[in-house]
């Protein structure tokens, strides 16, 4: 979740000499403040595509596939999701911000009210003591969130130009609560179905301590893939 939201913080950096979004390059001191002023701006222009970086608006980003692994307690099944769409970026708000220009981290925090994820899903497995299998539609809905990142990059270099590679990226997703609700369940058993989803949502906050590690992990690669993209096109001098 929230692939968007650090590529729109990166874009509050950024100076583009033809480009409409703003950048901290020569802030000095004030760079926390303008870093935030920035970020929030970004987020605002990314309503709508960006075809120049080729970059997809935030009311609704898709992303064709992730897995999240088993947790090691309440979920004892991996869960897989196909055609997922996220909705609720464009509210977030970032409150917090630093770059290190030496040791190259960049780390944020971004309050997003409501996080939702549609997708399709195929799980087989046991949620607490209850067995549980399926495929269908999914719905799941995060509170709160109270996203932290953070990004080291590292410098290489293409045909003589330096460019930023990514060389780690940390989520932190503490939410206020969790609630969904998967269709098509045990083959379509509403009673079993019923069970499954009340205890979702009744037992959320075990149930979301437990995945919480692997959801973060799964977006974490999602995230480095698209954020890469990007950075290969502008060069580093031209960041930060």
């Amino acid at each position: 979740m929230l692939l968007l939201t650090i590529l729109v913080t990166l874009l509050g950096l950024f100076h583009f000499s033809h480009g409409t979004f703003r950048y901290c390059k020569d802030s000095g001191s004030n760079l926390e403040a303008c870093l935030i002023e920035a970020m929030n701006d970004a987020l605002h222009q990314l309503k709508t595509d960006n075809k120049e970086y080729d970059l997809k608006n935030l009311d609704t980003y898709r992303i064709p596939s992730i897995s999240i692994k088993a947790g090691t307690g309440a979920v004892h099944f991996e869960q897989n999701y196909r055609n997922i769409e996220l909705s609720g970026l464009t509210d977030a708000v970032i409150k917090e911000s630093y770059f290190d220009r030496d040791t190259k981290v960049f780390s944020f925090t971004a309050v997003i009210p409501k996080l939702i994820q549609k997708a399709d899903y195929d799980i087989n497995g046991k949620l607490l003591t209850l067995p549980v299998t399926g495929s269908g539609s999914s719905y799941l809905q995060l509170d709160n969130m109270n996203l932290k990142i953070v990004l080291t990059l590292e410098e290489y270099t293409r045909d003589g130009t330096q460019y930023y590679k990514i060389k780690s990226i940390i989520l932190d997703m503490p939410i206020s609560k969790l609630s969904g609700h998967f269709d098509n369940l045990f083959n379509g058993n509403k009673l079993l179905g019923d069970n499954f989803n009340r205890l979702l949502n009744d037992e959320w906050e075990v149930i979301y301590n437990d995945i919480k590690r692997p959801l973060e992990e799964a977006y974490e690669d999602q995230f480095k893939m698209y954020i890469q993209k990007f950075l290969d096109q502008v060069p580093a001098k031209e960041l930060f």
